[in-house]
């Protein structure tokens, strides 16, 4: 995977995350205290700025009512068909 790639995963990781938190009715803000991650960190994790660890994609994924196997598993499918984001 080259960076530019991993970078596009990233950036799908997080909007797959946002897409789920909006689907489950919850806010950043709300997921931000739930976890607790610092609201400015999670948006730069959400919007692929910053890649999002492991652990807190875990406690994130937890909080909006998913899990990082079905977050990791649409990225990586949308990466092989080469889906926007």
């Amino acid at each position: 995977m080259t960076t530019k790639e991993a970078e596009r995963f990233n950036t799908l990781v997080g909007g797959l995350l946002r897409a789920a938190a909006a689907f489950n009715r919850k806010s950043i803000a709300q997921v931000a205290k739930e976890t607790p991650i610092d609201r400015s960190t999670l948006i730069r994790y959400l919007d692929g700025v910053r890649p999002i660890p492991m652990p807190v994609l875990y406690r994130v994924c937890e909080v909006i009512g998913t899990t990082p196997q079905e977050i990791i598993t649409d990225a990586t499918a949308r990466m092989a068909t080469g889906q926007r984001d």
